[in-house]
């Protein structure tokens, strides 16, 4: 009969120990998480604009829409990777995009979404008044 010796046990069980943590790091590392965009859109008195339409698209070409409140207030939920290499959590880029009728739309290329630990972000938005035309009248 052939005796297994304790350290050919224990080189099994860490081989397998470093076997799990490696994936399970690699699956952490890969993981997707979500983060709030808060703001509000207001015109250029300082008012608030009401059913404003805040659009963000991700470098894949994925949107994510909302409007804004009755106070003009705004929040989108965006996904992030929550890491880098270096533990830090891994910004996210957008081009954020807002409309509203009677107002010009309101363009922000290449917004760097960095999600804190608090889990959120705030951007004000302005809008300026723009070309009025038919279809803002019904």
């Amino acid at each position: 009969m052939k005796t297994v010796a304790v350290a050919d046990v224990l080189k099994i069980c860490l081989i397998f120990a470093a076997l799990v943590s490696g994936f399970t790091f690699y699956t952490y590392a890969q993981t997707t998480f979500t983060s709030k965009l808060k703001g509000t859109v207001y015109d250029a008195q300082g008012s608030v604009v009401v059913k404003a339409k805040v659009t963000a698209v991700n470098a894949s070409k994925k949107k994510f829409e909302t409007f804004s409140d009755d106070k003009g207030e705004y929040e989108l939920i965006l996904p992030f990777n929550k890491y880098d290499s270096s533990r830090n959590f891994k910004e996210a880029v957008y081009e954020i995009s807002t409309e509203s009728p009677g107002f010009a739309t309101t363009v922000i290329k290449d917004y760097v979404f960095i999600p804190s630990q608090f889990g959120k972000m705030q951007l004000d938005i302005a809008l300026k008044l723009g070309p009025i035309n038919d279809q803002d009248h019904p």
